[in-house]
């Protein structure tokens, strides 16, 4: 595919990546980047206080590539790290990728072709998730079978991602393609008091506000699951802020739609309710057990806790040394 017109000097896309602590990945990640098919673009990485070897690795890729810039965070998180990144962005585009994950070398000439054919404010594609040391567990995050192929995305669409029986498919992971000047326009991109569910509510505002939201299928992005990484833990007091950015969604903006609001809420609120029990349960107390047994949305969230548990450590001892 050709690359769009744009340069060094006026690059077509913004990368923005968050980085603390991830010497690891670090570099999987950012030559991913940097060996796009489509060169006009400019790499952002904010270095959100790292302790470890994060930042000699980020000063190697600087000099190796003068698209890449490094940015000091002030170690506040994802959220407040991509803001500081966005607000000195020049790319008619903005994609969010994290230090941790890979995206395929076609990805931004495929999406942004896709986005300007369509005229779409924002482009997701699907995301293929991989564990550490056993790739027979990679899939889909979103069933092709159930999305085979583009669509538009709704408000409705993001509310009610995870709900349902068979679940609805949970699109707050996606990494979607913006256009700058549409993000400008909101009161923030992300909203730095999350430090887990920053994705997700700032598609809810983007969706919200009445901007296109388009999804394609063919995955071009891989999303590392970790055991040590923040989506795998949700505690009440996360929950707590994440239902209190949905209580600051505009309720007179054009997309907003209060039945899928409150679905989520309440979805939340059983989360909360269930992460209470465990950290009392952790806490020796077996009262806990006995509420998540007779519980019949706790029984269930529990089994599947465990069985993912399990297959974690099995995982785990898979890795090489």
């Amino acid at each position: 595919m050709p690359n769009l017109p744009g340069s060094q000097a006026d690059p077509v896309v913004t990368v923005v990546v968050a980085a603390f602590n991830v010497a690891e990945y670090l570099d999987e990640a950012l030559f991913s980047i940097r060996r796009q098919s489509l060169e006009a673009i400019e790499i952002l990485v904010v270095d959100d206080r790292s302790t470890d070897t994060t930042r000699a690795r980020l000063s190697r890729h600087e000099e190796d590539d003068a698209r890449m810039r490094i940015i000091d965070g002030a170690g506040r998180g994802p959220a407040a790290a991509r803001n500081l990144a966005i607000a000195q962005a020049r790319g008619r585009w903005i994609a969010i990728v994290d230090a941790d994950d890979v995206i395929a070398p076609d990805r931004l000439a495929r999406m942004t072709a896709d986005a300007e054919r369509s005229s779409a404010d924002a482009v997701a594609d699907n995301m293929i998730a991989f564990y550490e040391g056993d790739p027979s567990c990679d899939h889909p995050w979103i069933d092709p079978a159930a999305w085979p192929t583009a669509r538009a995305l709704s408000f409705d669409d993001l509310m009610t991602g995870g709900l349902g029986n068979p679940p609805a498919p949970e699109l707050g992971y996606l990494k979607p393609l913006l256009r700058r000047d549409r993000l400008a326009a909101l009161d923030a991109p992300y909203n730095d008091t999350l430090v887990i569910g920053e994705d997700f509510d700032l598609m809810a505002r983007w969706t919200a506000a009445g901007f296109s939201y388009r999804y394609i299928a063919e995955a071009g992005y891989r999303y590392r699951r970790r055991i040590s990484s923040l989506s795998y833990r949700l505690s009440a007091d996360q929950i707590d802020h994440m239902i209190g950015a949905l209580d600051h969604l505009d309720p007179s903006a054009p997309g907003f739609r209060l039945g899928s609001v409150d679905r989520r809420r309440r979805a939340l609120r059983e989360t909360q309710r269930y992460a209470r029990r465990v950290d009392r349960l952790k806490r020796g107390d077996v009262t806990a057990l006995s509420a998540l047994l007779l519980d019949g949305d706790g029984r269930r969230r529990l089994s599947v806790s465990v069985r993912e548990g399990l297959a974690r450590r099995l995982r785990a001892l898979k890795r090489p040394n």
